[in-house]
C-alpha cells in the first residue's frame, strides 16, 4: 500500500534501541531521509508501507527550498539506496545482519514525487514496538547538520525518560562500539583526534541545538593499559533560565560537520559563490581538484564568519 505524506512537526522516529548503535555511515541528508520516511512508520502498524514525498516537501525539511531543480538530491538518494546497516542478530545476540534501509527509491517528474519502499529486514526495529524503544522527534534530527551529533542524539533520547525523571544521567559507550556504529572504519583512529573531531563537535553541536539538556563527554581510560576504553556522556536536563552556548564552536574551531542547519544555508549559498568564481580557470591555479575544493570550503567558511559572526553570548534553555 502506498501512503502520500508530508512531513509535520509532530513526526517522530520510533525505533528499537539497538539501531541507536547500528553500525552504518550514511552522510547527514541520507540520516535525515531516513528519519523523514520511517517518522511516518506507527507503533500499531501491522506492516510497512510505501511513503511518497513531494520534492517540494522534501527540499523545505532539508532547508533547501530555494533550490528549483531535483539535481541536488540524485546523487544522495542514489547513495543511500546502496547503503548498508549492520544490524543485532535476533537469532544469534553475537552476530550481525546487514541490510539496506531502502530496497527502492523511485521518483516521478511529472507528479514530483519521491517514493521509499522500507527494507523488510527493518520490520523488527520499526514495528509492533513494546518495549527498550527511542523516540526521537523529527524536527530534533532536522535542526542538527552533522551526522554524529544526530547520532549521538539518538543516544541521549534513549535515555531521555530517565533524563527527566532524574535530571542528570550518565550514559556509558565503548570506544570501539561508538567507531564502529558511526562508520569510523579506519578515521581518526588516533584518539585525540577522534575526540576533538568527532565526538567533541558532535557535542557542542548537539549543547548549540537547545534542546533543553546540555552533554558533556568524558574519556575515560583504562587503569591497566592506559589507553581509552568508553566515552561517559553525562546529559543534564536544564531548567528554564540555564544557560547554554549559542553557537557549536569559537570562530577559531567551527567546521563544516559543526554547523548549526541555519549556518549550513548560509554556509552552502556562499560555496557556491565562492565554486562559480574558480570557475572561470581550471583548477583556478590549484594542483588538483582535491586541494581546490578544500581550498574553497576554507575560504567559504571565513566569508561566512565575517558576514554572519558567531555570537559570544549565552541564551536561555528551552523548555
Amino acid at each position: 500500500m502506498t501512503k502520500k505524506v508530508a512531513p509535520t512537526p509532530k513526526d517522530v522516529v520510533a525505533q528499537d534501541n539497538r539501531m541507536n548503535l547500528a553500525r552504518y555511515d550514511l552522510s547527514p541528508v541520507q540520516k535525515k531521509l531516513v528519519a523523514m520516511v520511517y517518522s511516518k512508520v506507527r507503533l500499531e502498524d501491522d506492516d510497512f508501507h510505501e511513503y511518497e514525498f513531494h520534492r517540494k516537501d522534501v527540499a523545505r525539511l532539508l532547508h533547501r527550498e530555494n533550490d528549483n531543480d531535483f539535481e541536488w538530491l540524485k546523487p544522495e538518494l542514489k547513495r543511500l539506496q546502496k547503503q548498508l546497516a549492520e544490524l543485532p542478530n535476533e537469532e544469534d545476540p553475537t552476530g550481525w545482519i546487514s541490510s539496506v534501509f531502502f530496497p527502492t527509491i523511485s521518483y516521478s517528474p511529472k507528479t514530483g514525487m519521491i517514493g521509499f519502499q522500507l527494507a523488510p529486514k527493518m520490520k523488527p526495529y520499526f514495528l509492533k514496538l513494546q518495549r527498550e524503544y527511542t523516540l526521537v522527534p523529527l524536527p530534533y534530527v532536522m535542526g542538527l547538520s552533522g551526522k554524529y551529533a544526530i547520532r549521538l542524539l539518538e543516544l541521549v533520547m534513549q535515555w531521555w525518560a530517565v533524563i527527566e525523571r532524574t535530571k542528570k544521567h550518565t550514559i556509558s559507550v565503548e570506544v570501539e562500539d561508538l567507531r564502529q556504529a558511526w562508520g569510523l572504519g579506519t578515521k581518526y583512529r588516533e584518539m585525540r583526534d577522534f575526540k576533538k573531531t568527532v565526538v567533541d563537535r558532535a557535542v557542542l553541536e548537539l549543547n548549540a541545538a537547545r534542546y533543553g539538556f546540555q552533554v558533556e563527554a568524558l574519556m575515560v581510560r583504562d587503569g591497566h593499559r592506559g589507553s581509552a576504553s568508553r566515552f561517559d556522556f553525562t546529559v543534564i536536563r536544564l531548567k528554564k533560565d540555564d544557560p547554554v552556548p549559542v553557537d557549536p564552536s569559537t570562530p577559531e574551531d567551527e567546521t563544516v560537520e559543526g554547523l548549526s542547519a541555519e549556518r549550513r544555508v548560509w554556509y552552502e549559498k556562499i560555496l557556491r559563490e565562492v565554486q562559480a568564481e574558480g570557475d572561470l580557470l581550471p583548477l583556478a591555479g590549484y594542483s588538483s581538484e582535491f586541494i581546490r575544493n578544500n581550498a574553497q570550503q576554507v575560504e567559504a567558511l571565513k566569508r561566512l564568519r565575517e558576514l554572519h559572526p558567531l555570537r559570544k553570548r549565552a541564551t536561555k534553555a528551552k523548555r
